[in-house]
């Protein structure tokens, strides 16, 4: 992601823009089982909702330094987990770190898993709402 930043008049030709690389893009996961439709991270863990009702969590670990300088990372699929009975999209998804909670919209329902064994810890609970609505802000 670049951003690029002007001064009070960035429409003047005299002054230059500054860009910066706020993010870098690094491979952490070689294939992915099915189409992304959501995802999550909370330190090492990935976690993955697809199109066909899956959960998925990856585990990743820094396995070496590339020759330009940057990491290498190695990742697993450590679990698969189908959201329900239907193969409706997982439509969002997020981890509460520490909590330890992943909270999943699937099929209007939402769901508490536990984030290291994707398994369930609350009784499904059905949502009226077409989307919803997560605080974006991270509990550390």
């Amino acid at each position: 992601i670049n951003a690029e930043y002007g001064g009070s008049d960035a429409m003047n030709d005299t002054e230059p823009l500054l860009a910066f690389e706020a993010f870098k893009c690094i491979p952490v996961i070689d294939q992915v089982y099915g189409k992304v439709e959501c995802i999550d991270f909370y330190e090492n863990s990935l976690y993955i909702g697809t199109s066909d009702g899956n959960l998925l969590l990856y585990n990743f670990e820094q396995a070496s330094t590339a020759a330009s300088g940057g990491p290498v990372y190695r990742s697993n699929l450590h679990m698969r987990l189908s959201c329900g009975t239907s193969r409706c999209p997982v439509e969002q998804l997020v981890v509460i770190g520490a909590l330890s909670k992943l909270v999943v919209l699937c099929d209007g329902n939402v769901t508490v898993h536990n984030a290291h064994t994707l398994e369930q810890s609350t009784p499904t609970a059905p949502v009226s709402y077409t989307h919803l609505t997560l605080p974006t802000k991270r509990i550390v």
